[in-house]
């Protein structure tokens, strides 16, 4: 199934229980494809984008911003997850102001960015942790080619356990602030477990 879309906006879904359900403006799962060019993914709930399993995006022209928290538990609130083995392609995007985690790779996830930037991700907001601008861990890879990652919070791009790579070239990591609780870190690249930086 291939769902082709342009000149769109996806505004304010919410989650249907409040917990344990997603309200992302765009779930993609099972062998689905979405094609979105020029689009506006703007106040969703958990996340933006989600893509799990055999699924697969390409996005052109695109801004994924204010993604929010869950109402009910105060969970996510993410630009973009792939995980599962998802596939995502990003030419031109914009993601800021989401929370957690502006981009999150997980479980053999794979992302592709290029002339793209992620700004300004605040903190989960259960402990006021977090608010990367991109984690990928568990076997995901991401790849980043002349990407702006700047003014996240705690680490600008965090990667951990084995088989989890991050690529980037031609790009900036700048002005990570600290956790908002606690005030520590701060840092613009953290590799752990086995990870891969490039």
């Amino acid at each position: 199934t291939v769902l082709r879309l342009s000149d769109v906006a996806i505004r304010a879904n919410q989650t249907w229980d409040r917990e344990d359900s997603f309200g992302a403006g765009l779930e993609i799962r099972q062998s689905a494809s979405v094609e979105l060019t020029r689009g506006v993914l703007q106040s969703n709930e958990h996340a933006g984008v989600y893509l799990h399993g055999d699924a697969s995006a390409v996005f052109t022209d695109v801004s994924v911003i204010d993604s929010q928290p869950r109402g009910g538990d105060l969970v996510g609130g993410y630009g973009l997850v792939a995980e599962y083995g998802a596939t995502a392609m990003v030419l031109r995007g914009l993601f800021e102001g989401n929370y957690h985690g502006g981009i999150l790779g997980s479980i053999d996830g794979q992302v592709h960015l290029e002339d793209s930037a992620i700004l300004d991700t605040r903190p989960e907001q259960i402990e006021l942790t977090s608010g990367w601008g991109v984690g990928v861990y568990l076997g995901a890879h991401l790849v980043g080619v002349r990407v702006l990652i700047a003014g996240n919070r705690e680490v600008g791009v965090y990667t951990s356990a084995d088989g989890a790579m991050v690529q980037l070239e031609d790009s900036a990591i700048s002005a990570t602030k600290p956790q908002e609780s606690g005030m520590f870190y701060g840092a613009g690249i953290e590799v752990t477990d086995g990870a891969r930086f490039e």
